[in-house]
């Protein structure tokens, strides 16, 4: 419009011109300097007016967005790997020390690229606009990515501040179950349920240990209280020893599955290879199912993904006249590599560090 009212000025000055009048006219002199500081004023206006909408442009136009590809695989990237449900728990705890690590430096990148982006998704709201299909992709990238790093800041927030506590909870309660235990004597639930439960208690504590490390204050004193309850437990079975041994009976076999057959019969080749002069008794398979874990680690400070199942195959040995020992093998199945199978088979039988299990020769059946 601008340079339309120029070129009408123009116009104008030149019929002046055309119809005679002298170009010493007072009235033409005005008229020319009135056109020239128009035109000047018009000149101005009009730059204004485009660079406005360079600016404009560059803000709601995708294009201008240069790493607008890459930040998009870095939101799905931190998505993926805070979106964890569990992070805190067995399994994860590499995953964990590695999000606590990198967390701090990766909100920064997320606050970076949402204020990046700010501009264009507050400029292409209105669904007719031509950026609105990348908004919604740049909103939705946000909200997923923010919400699994909330929640991560979430379970951080619970297990340092509540995990200590529970574990002394815990063994506070383990404390009194082994104090009744010993005053009914109870041998059942002394050799079989408060073993167990001092067991995931064990594996509950190995992971606050890992996270936070051995040396860690708080891992320490539930360290101390822990290795007290676990003395005490042990000197109560130690001193119903033949109580618990005549407690003690082969699992039931429980498993059915079509593969039975084939991992009892690799099961026994793995322990005879290893244990020739130890024969077998009795073996079995007191899970009913495969279990399966997918979790991550970590290696070099680089992430990978586990996914496996594992199944366990007892195997009951004579140890002396009196007495029969039961061990494990366990068995697994990787599912990132074609499942392929494991077998594994103790090398020691008389390491305190292996699972393992006295019963009366007699109860072998």
């Amino acid at each position: 419009p601008g340079l339309s009212l120029i070129r009408e000025l123009d116009i104008i000055l030149k019929r002046m011109k055309d119809d005679g009048v002298p170009e010493d006219n007072e009235t033409y002199i005005e008229t020319k300097k009135k056109a020239a500081a128009l035109k000047v004023a018009i000149l101005v206006e009009e730059k204004r007016h485009i660079a406005m909408f360079e600016k404009t442009d560059k803000v709601a136009s995708i294009k201008h967005y240069k790493n607008y590809k890459k930040d998009m695989e870095i939101l799905a990237t931190l998505w993926k790997k805070y979106n964890e449900s569990k992070v805190f728990g067995q399994g994860n705890e590499s995953l964990a020390k590695v999000l606590m690590a990198t967390h701090p430096t990766e909100l920064k990148k997320y606050d970076a690229i949402a204020a990046t982006y700010k501009p264009f998704v507050d400029v292409n709201v209105e669904p007719y606009k031509a950026g609105y299909r990348d908004k919604e992709i740049i909103v939705r990238a946000l909200r997923n990515a923010g919400g699994s790093m909330k929640s991560f800041v979430r379970q951080q927030k619970e297990f340092l501040g509540n995990e200590a506590n529970n574990l002394e909870k815990e063994i506070a309660s383990l404390e009194v179950k082994l104090a009744k235990d010993v005053k009914d004597k109870n041998v059942a639930h002394l050799s079989h349920g408060l073993a167990h439960q001092e067991g995931f208690a064990r594996t509950r504590l190995n992971t606050f240990a890992t996270i936070l490390g051995e040396g860690h204050a708080s891992v320490k004193k539930v360290q101390a209280k822990f290795n007290a309850f676990s003395t005490k437990l042990k000197a109560a079975r130690d001193s119903m020893k033949e109580e618990i041994l005549a407690a003690q009976m082969v699992p039931a076999d429980v498993y059915a599955g079509e593969d039975k057959a084939d991992i009892i019969k690799k099961s026994i080749a793995e322990w005879n290879k290893k244990h020739p002069s130890h024969p077998i008794l009795k073996s079995g398979i007191a899970m009913e199912k495969w279990s399966r874990r997918t979790e991550w680690r970590s290696s070099a400070g680089s992430l990978y993904k586990v996914d496996m199942s594992y199944i366990q195959v007892y195997i009951i040995v004579k140890t002396n006249d009196k007495i029969a020992t039961k061990y494990i093998i366990d068995i697994n199945k990787n599912h990132m590599k074609n499942n392929s199978t494991s077998y594994y088979s103790p090398k020691d039988l008389t390491s305190n560090r292996i699972f393992k299990t006295e019963m009366l020769l007699k109860n072998v059946k």
